[in-house]
């Protein structure tokens, strides 16, 4: 009898491709997505087994998500982020045996609901979890340790923005100008400013810093544009406007030096295709994506000892990366997850 896997999450920019590849590589009919937040962003197909949480007209209650909860055999969150879903589990933990959480990041690492009643619902839910889904063991060490994690670790690569392409020709010439990317958005989490105080000593090197900013909190991004300009003048490039995927590769194989200053995990996507390309990538050292880079073997770099002289293609690191966030894995992973 055919598996039903019901799918919650967020409308994200994550899940068009996910939800698209699950369709046409599994079943159509046994995979259910049910998401929440603005459906009308990415382009989402609600004929193609897509629906939204709420109380709009055509949308679906949560009441009856939890009657599917209830009818389904796996229940995959994609990120713990609604607080309604968080209340559901809360208030029906048999459900949480059959629940895989598939961790963002932000909702594993987020500081800002740290007491109170959100906070008592999101412990235990975390805590009775029966599953937690990430490719790194340093996310899963952190849930055990703060929220007193039991969930089984499943290993799963997550979303096709962690599948690094073979085809990309990372070998773009730029005139001697050091290209550095600075963050992946105008998230806070970026610490943007305090990276920018440690670059203002290479101001007056032949560099141009670009700084992706078109997704996120635009009244934080502002202030990193106004700093970032009265440090940098025309060095300082904030990259504003919405790039599809392909652009945004393309533009990635102009980098030559990534900054990626988060206290967290993050930037995991962009990160896989700098260092699948030869680029070389700066982090804070400690996080849980640092830990799982240097177990690979691949050779990332201090974010504390930055300098321009780093800049030689890696190719060792093209082909640790190539071999593990490859499509075979990123397949292999999730038909293990979905059909077992």
């Amino acid at each position: 009898m055919q598996k039903k896997i019901i799918h919650v999450g967020m409308a994200d920019k994550f899940l068009p491709p996910l939800i698209d590849f699950i369709q046409e590589k599994f079943s159509h009919e046994g995979n259910v997505f049910y998401l929440y937040g603005d459906e009308s962003v990415y382009g989402f197909l609600k004929d193609r087994g897509v629906f939204f949480l709420g109380k709009k007209a055509n949308n679906i209650s949560y009441f009856q998500l939890l009657l599917e909860m209830y009818s389904a055999d796996k229940v995959i969150l994609h990120g713990l982020f609604s607080s309604k879903v968080i209340k559901l589990l809360f208030y029906n933990p048999w459900l949480l045996k059959k629940c895989y959480w598939l961790m963002w990041g932000g909702d594993l690492y987020e500081t800002h609901i740290n007491s109170g009643l959100s906070a008592y619902y999101k412990k235990y839910v975390i805590k009775n979890m029966g599953y937690l889904l990430t490719y790194l063991p340093g996310d899963v060490e952190y849930a055990r340790k703060r929220f007193e994690a039991k969930g089984k670790y499943v290993e799963n690569l997550g979303y096709l923005s962690n599948i690094f392409s073979l085809n990309h020709d990372s070998d773009q010439k730029h005139n001697g100008v050091f290209n550095i990317l600075l963050g992946n958005s105008a998230d806070p989490a970026n610490e943007h400013i305090e990276a920018l105080v440690k670059l203002e000593k290479f101001k007056e090197s032949n560099i141009k810093i670009y700084v992706p900013l078109s997704y996120g909190n635009q009244a934080y991004a502002n202030q990193v544009i106004e700093y970032g300009k009265s440090i940098f003048e025309h060095k300082f490039v904030p990259l504003t406007e919405f790039m599809t995927y392909e652009k945004y590769q393309c533009f990635l194989k102009n980098i030559d030096i990534a900054i990626f200053n988060h206290k967290r995990q993050q930037a995991m996507g962009n990160t896989i295709s700098l260092l699948g390309m030869g680029k070389v990538v700066y982090l804070r050292s400690g996080t849980s994506q640092w830990k799982l880079l240097k177990e690979m073997g691949v050779d990332i770099f201090d974010i504390e000892e930055f300098n321009l002289t780093n800049n030689e293609k890696l190719v060792k690191n093209e082909i640790n990366i190539k071999n593990y966030f490859s499509k075979e894995n990123f397949e292999d992973k999730w038909k293990s997850l979905l059909e077992s």
